[in-house]
């Protein structure tokens, strides 16, 4: 904290994060974890890439590094940004990952994608408790 290291209680908190690309190394990005406060995956060195391609990877590349990350710091807050991140939203949010960063351009797809595996989940929860609720 900087009120420890400078000595006074007037210190401005300050959160670190560190901005990685989806190729790093897991465990590069788990040690990277151990002294930043967030992690944001650059999905914009994946945009050259064909879009179903790219989410696909980006997915992929995604759960390794949030499984090292989590393997070192459990409640470590990663995110993702870019065009792969909204493409990939589902395949991101069913392995966990905080959230995302997109383009104005993208929000709306970003928010019905969203609300789409929100309702999705719903519904499941809903033949899941009717199914417990027969036998």
């Amino acid at each position: 904290m900087a009120d420890q290291t400078l000595g006074h209680a007037y210190a401005a908190a300050c959160r670190i994060g560190a901005l990685i690309a989806p190729d790093v190394e897991p465990s590069a990005a788990a040690e990277i974890a151990r002294i930043a406060d967030f992690l944001v995956l650059d999905g914009a060195a994946s945009e050259l890439a064909p879009e179903g391609a790219a989410a696909e990877g980006f997915a992929l590349a995604a759960g390794e590094i949030l499984a090292a990350v989590r393997s070192v710091k459990p409640a470590a807050v990663v995110l993702a940004a870019g065009t792969p991140a909204a493409s990939a939203l589902a395949d991101l949010y069913q392995i966990g990952l905080s959230g995302i960063f997109c383009s104005a351009g993208q929000r709306t797809e970003a928010l019905l994608r969203a609300d789409c595996l929100i309702w999705i989940a719903r519904q499941q929860e809903t033949l899941d408790t009717a199914a417990g609720g027969r036998q």
